[in-house]
This record gives C-alpha cells, structure tokens and sequence, in this order.
C-alpha cells in the first residue's frame, strides 16, 4: 500500500530458470490483490509479458483505497476517486482487459466467508486458469522488517481459500451457481511478495513498462523511484542469472 510497507529479500541463489517453466499464453489471468497498485507491484510485469502474448487479464481490487494517505492531501472520499483513475490508467498500460473493484473498507478487511465468497463469484465468471494474489503468511516482509499490511494478509488468505477448495466444489457459495456459473477449478496458483519463491519470470522485456504502469499511481509515489523499482527486480533475477525477474511462490492444483 506504501512505499515504507514494502521491504527487499534476501536472494537465494542457485536456482535455475527455464524457458519451459515460464507462464504461457494464450490463457485467462486473475489478480487479486488489496488495494490499487498491488497489482503492479507483485506481478506487473509477468500480466504485461502475458497480456502482450494474447492472454486476458483481470484485476479483482478488494477494498477502495481510501485510506491510502500519509500526506493529509486527500478526504477519503477523494482519495476513493484518485486511485480508482490511477488503477485504470496502470491497467491499461499494461493491456489488463477489465477491473472490477468489491469496495472493501481499505484497512479493516477480514478474511471473512463473505469475502472469500465474492473472490469466488469472480473465478466462476471468468474462470482462470492463472490466479494470482499477496502471500498471507508473513507479518514482517523479507529481511527488511517492512510490515505485511493486513489487508494483504486477509485478502491473500481470502483468495487462496477461494481457489482452493470453494471454487471448485459444487456445493460452497451455491448461490453463484446456475447455468452460466459452474464451479472451476484454478490451475495455477501464485503469490506474490513471498519469502519462499518457487518461481522466476522473466520480466526483462517489461520491466520499463511495470515501472510507468506503477507511477501512474501518482497519490502513492510522489516522486520518481525508477532506481529504486528497477533495483528490486534486478536483485531478484541474481538468483537466475536474469536482468530482471518477478518471484513468486507457485503452486500447481490438480
């Protein structure tokens, strides 16, 4: 949600990247995350990548971003209208295809069954086949002692639930089930700000492009932190030998 919230990793080294592992295109891609600009930070430049490559992308943002000012600019009510225009204009820089918001009070999202019910709603729709969303588990991000919001954490469970088992069961969330709306399985599952990544995806093509896509969030990033951005991926790609990487921790549902 902020800039001081977001901390580095610590690399491991040694893992191995192959172009076979890479996600593939054409597919349909959901990103869940808490607020607006999570997205672009966690996976913006694999969405991009795969978007490019004929894939559809949608954003679910849980709550409104209301809160989001430590700089007493905005009301709420303002600030609720700003990030709504930043996320669209970041998505579509980033060829994402639609954006839907489910408006839950930025700061005090709990992983509720209602909630979860809504991320299911959402994965019937539009049945992906890539969901991805926040790692849950940590409160303290990586090695920094940078803070894992807690509506990260909430929405993270949330939909880490919500792929896994309610999507698929015919019986959970009835009520968004009728002809149109059958149950789905994801395939792939991916969190994103994790300690634990599984994953590499080589984001050189697009890291300029996820770093444009994130300043559109203007109200969040006040100045230019290109260097600061760019460092982030470059430092994660030393564990693969590439210029720039996002890592995720993945998980395969059969």
């Amino acid at each position: 949600m902020s800039r001081s919230a977001r901390g580095t990793r610590s690399p491991k080294r040694g893992s191995s990247l192959r172009p076979q592992d890479q996600l593939q295109a054409p597919c349909t891609v959901l990103v869940v995350c808490a607020h607006p600009d999570d997205a672009e930070w966690g996976c913006g430049g694999t969405v991009a990548k795969l978007a490019a490559a004929g894939a559809h992308v949608h954003f679910l943002i849980c709550t409104d971003g209301a809160q989001g000012d430590d700089s007493g600019k905005f009301t709420p009510e303002q600030l609720l209208a700003v990030r709504k225009e930043e996320q669209q204009n970041a998505a579509a820089m980033l060829g994402v295809q639609s954006v839907q918001y489910l408006d839950e009070h930025d700061g005090f999202v709990q992983s509720s069954f209602e909630l979860r019910g809504k991320v299911v709603y959402w994965i019937r729709k539009l049945r992906p086949d890539i969901v991805f969303t926040h790692d849950p588990s940590p409160f303290v991000r990586f090695d920094a002692g940078g803070i894992n919001h807690s509506d990260h954490r909430h929405v993270g469970q949330a939909a880490i639930d919500a792929v896994y088992p309610a999507a698929r069961m015919a019986h959970m969330y009835p009520d968004s089930i009728n002809g149109k709306m059958q149950p789905h399985q994801v395939p792939h599952l991916l969190l994103f700000d994790t300690r634990e990544p599984n994953h590499y995806e080589d984001v050189s093509a697009t890291a300029k492009l996820k770093i444009e896509a994130l300043h559109c969030h203007a109200s969040q990033f006040r100045w230019r932190m290109d260097e600061w951005f760019d460092g982030h991926m470059r430092e994660m790609g030393k564990d693969v030998g590439i210029d720039h990487v996002e890592a995720f921790r993945r998980f395969k549902i059969d």
